[in-house]
């Protein structure tokens, strides 16, 4: 399966072609949040890399949220243009879901959390045996992240590691790792989203391909805009 995967959702934007299981090209800006700039261009770029035209593609993928809602916005809009285009379906794939496959062989329990403002973070956890598959243990949510300690407690077997990672940790890191020694915050490298991540997530549920007017953000709460409204 040769899949284009797009990532905007947080302060990283990038793109990623997978064939199989082999990564062909990548491009990732993590840099002052010009996504509507950068992502056109980098994706024209990998494209170019990988020497696939987009209808050699057997699907697209794309994070849906949650994370930025502009990010998102502008992620999704890329992608249904390339798959009107070119008649490609898109698989959305969870932003925290895609974070956690960058600890894919790791073994443990991953808890990717991103800064939702507010005092709050988007977070899931999820189980991995170090096979390469992921076990889903709590749905994507929006939480205090003392709510994120006690889940996280609560779920956690004895004897095993939690590995925390997601641009939460500069800000709840030390909340949720001080004095609790089974719990590693990763380095920031890892905590970094990749759109390779993505695309192995999305080759993972090939299943969870939709038409791309279908295809909506997920944002998990209204924007602060919307909530004054009401």
């Amino acid at each position: 399966m040769k899949i284009l995967a797009v990532d905007a959702s947080t302060n990283v934007a990038g793109c990623a072609v997978l064939s199989e299981q082999k990564l062909i090209a990548e491009d990732l800006v993590n840099y002052k949040l010009k996504h509507s700039e950068k992502l056109m261009p980098a994706i024209s770029s990998v494209m170019d890399s990988s020497g696939l035209d987009y209808g050699d593609l057997d699907v697209l993928a794309v994070t849906a949220g949650p994370g930025s809602f502009t990010g998102l916005r502008i992620g999704i809009a890329a992608v249904k243009g390339i798959c009107q285009a070119s008649g490609k379906k898109v698989i959305p794939v969870s932003t925290l879901e895609a974070l956690a496959y960058n600890l894919l062989y790791t073994t443990g329990l991953i808890c990717p959390l991103l800064d939702a403002r507010r005092s709050q973070v988007y977070t899931a956890v999820f189980r991995s045996d170090g096979s390469g598959k992921l076990k889903r243990l709590s749905p994507d949510a929006t939480m205090d992240p003392g709510d994120l300690d006690r889940l996280l407690d609560m779920l956690v077997q004895d004897g095993e590691k939690v590995y925390l990672l997601g641009d939460g940790m500069p800000v709840y890191g030390q909340l949720l790792t001080e004095n609790k020694p089974d719990r590693t915050a990763v380095k920031p490298f890892q905590s970094l989203g990749h759109a390779a991540s993505v695309a192995a997530c999305a080759q993972d549920h090939p299943e969870q391909a939709v038409d791309f007017h279908v295809l909506e953000p997920v944002y998990l709460r209204p924007s602060y805009a919307e909530e004054k409204k009401k």
